[in-house]
């Protein structure tokens, strides 16, 4: 499961990675490389080409959890009042926090 190069999210949900089927989808934390010391560096970045949207989580933590929203099924919901159906929301935060 490397995502240090750019690849859609859903492009790989349904692969029969064993971690991929445990989870139904992405609920993982990455190690990060933070070979140039400590400070705030840049973890994940998550853009929307529908809506042009970006996200980008920084963190001086060694990892970062990404989340694919795989347990949604449509009876929560967010802010805007729309239902949250199964992986069509995303997560990144700092693991310490899971």
């Amino acid at each position: 499961m490397d995502l240090t190069m750019k690849t859609p999210i859903g492009q790989r949900l349904r692969d029969k990675f064993q971690q991929l089927i445990y989870a139904q989808g992405y609920d993982h934390n990455w190690v990060l490389d933070r070979s140039d010391g400590t400070g705030l560096q840049q973890a994940a970045r998550v853009r929307d080409p529908d809506s042009g949207r970006v996200l980008v989580v920084r963190t001086t933590e060694p990892g970062v959890r990404f989340y694919s929203g795989n347990f949604l099924n449509g009876t929560i919901f967010g802010t805007s009042n729309r239902a949250l159906p199964s992986r069509r929301r995303v997560r990144a935060r700092d693991p310490a926090l899971s």
